[in-house]
């Protein structure tokens, strides 16, 4: 079993440009009381929502920030939520960092935050408000939001239907005890060079699982095929340094699969030129990502992947 040190300090690297005036107009900030704690998200819910029949919940998950910087608004998912009719909700962590199960240096870790707990808190009070559909509950997220991904499905498997981790495997060490109830379905987006799993001495970020071990815990679960069907994408951009093969584990029970986007030479970053959100940022701020965090890959909108992929992946 592979299991890496995720070393590299990462802020908020699901980045756009700044366009602050163009979406997320109908977001909204909610705060709910979780034990002492006040505990903060953005609601994003179309205008126009079906009368007649309940609408699935998708919850995204942000990257960790020491800057505390997050998600000020819904961008492509919530224009996403807009088109498909769904309803988009991206929490806050504690000190910028989820406690996803790794043991870190991170404020969540060390106050024994307890987001599993605020997750069902905040799903609870949007299903007061909203027809929610209990089957079409999905959660997505990169980096420290992929890994609260996993952790979020592996204890609240009744609740989740599907998730897709981006740069992002199982947290260490969570697998020791992983034992969800249900089979949850399970996109993997991961780049095969990231340099952030080469470990930084001056900081504790945990470990995570590598990526073939993260696929095969949650293929084992589900009960899926053993061996995967294998797809070469096709190149799109082949100025982007990167190409993509799909791996595909089917026959999961209650009709779960596990799906592998393997980005050969793709880095610690969102495929496609669309990302998940708007930061109130400067992209002058983020011109060097490339440098720090590798090649970012074009070949697939990992958005449309993402909604596609939970699309197909209710619960039965």
């Amino acid at each position: 079993m592979r299991i890496v040190q995720f070393g590299m300090l990462i802020a908020l690297v699901v980045v756009g440009s700044a366009g602050s005036d163009v979406c997320g107009q109908d977001d909204e900030t909610r705060t709910l009381k979780q034990g002492e704690r006040e505990r903060t998200y953005i609601l994003h819910v179309p205008k126009e929502l079906p009368k007649d029949k309940p609408v699935p919940l998708v919850i995204y998950f942000h990257g960790g920030s020491e800057t505390r910087e997050y998600p000020t608004q819904s961008g492509k998912f919530g224009e996403l939520a807009d088109r498909e009719r769904f309803i988009f909700v991206m929490p806050h962590a504690v000190g910028g960092h989820w406690n996803d199960g790794r043991q870190t240096d991170f404020e969540s870790f060390k106050e024994k935050v307890d987001d599993a707990g605020f997750v069902a808190a905040m799903i609870a009070e949007i299903e007061t408000k909203y027809r929610i559909d209990p089957k079409r509950i999905f959660a997505f997220g990169m980096s420290n939001g992929a890994m609260c991904s996993h952790y979020i499905a592996a204890g609240m498997s009744e609740k989740i239907a599907a998730i897709a981790a981006v740069v992002g495997g199982m947290p260490d060490p969570l697998h020791k005890s992983f034992k969800p109830k249900e089979p949850v379905a399970v996109l993997i987006i991961n780049g095969t060079k990231d340099p952030t799993v080469q470990p930084d001495p001056k900081l504790n970020r945990g470990r995570v699982l590598g990526v073939d071990d993260t696929v095969q815990l949650w293929v084992e679960h589900n009960g899926c095929r053993k061996e995967p069907a294998k797809e070469q994408l096709a190149d799109t951009d082949p100025k982007d340094g990167c190409t993509v093969m799909r791996f595909t584990w089917s026959k999961g029970r209650d009709g779960t699969e596990v799906v592998l986007y393997k980005i050969e030479g793709g880095g610690h970053r969102w495929p496609g030129k669309d990302t998940p959100v708007i930061m109130r940022q400067s992209r002058a701020k983020h011109e060097d990502l490339t440098a720090r965090l590798g090649a970012r890959c074009f070949d697939f909108e990992a958005n449309e992947v993402i909604w596609e992929f939970f699309k197909r992946h209710p619960k039965p």
